[in-house]
């Protein structure tokens, strides 16, 4: 009983965590969606014309060139 009890909180503070990096993620993707900087960065990656902010399982990917600007939002083993 007590093994099924400790999996349950393990499962559930999983299901916890990755409810709220998604909340995260998805504040920070408007923020940059609307020119600003996001308030919570992990990581940030300049390749080419493409700039990756990391936010844990969500990587927002802005791809800019001369008239067209580019934000999505994808799981970090997407490109």
């Amino acid at each position: 009983m007590k093994k099924r009890k400790i999996g349950d909180i393990i499962l559930w503070s999983i299901v916890v965590l990755f409810l709220v990096n998604t909340v995260v993620a998805y504040i920070s993707y408007k923020q940059v969606s609307d020119n600003k900087k996001p308030s919570i960065l992990i990581n940030k990656k300049v390749v080419d014309n493409k700039t990756i902010y990391n936010e844990g399982i969500y990587n927002i990917i802005v791809m800019e060139n001369e008239e067209i600007r580019e934000v999505s939002l994808k799981l970090f083993f997407l490109k």
